[in-house]
């Protein structure tokens, strides 16, 4: 418990473009970013203005929220509760 506290003195999760947390490994941050993004494109948070591009990456990634067969597994990689997610 003492090095956890160690770690996460002062504000551990700022984090700037490029860099890795401390306090996790550079696979489960990797695994946390693209959970991230698949919530972002879930919500219509998408890099394109194309209609039909934004449509069909907004319903891809529903479609893996909900009844994706790698979810449960992907999100434990990135250390979330994959239940909450859903």
């Amino acid at each position: 418990m003492k090095v956890w506290r160690e770690q996460i003195k002062g504000n551990p999760f700022k984090v700037t473009r490029g860099e890795v947390p401390t306090h996790i490994s550079g696979e489960q941050y990797l695994f946390q970013c693209c959970v991230g993004l698949i919530i972002q494109d879930a919500m219509g948070i998408v890099p394109t203005s194309e209609p039909r591009e934004r449509e069909n990456l907004v319903t891809v990634a529903r479609a893996w929220l909900c009844f994706g067969t790698d979810f449960d597994e992907v999100c434990s990689l990135a250390g979330f509760p994959s239940d909450k997610l859903r």
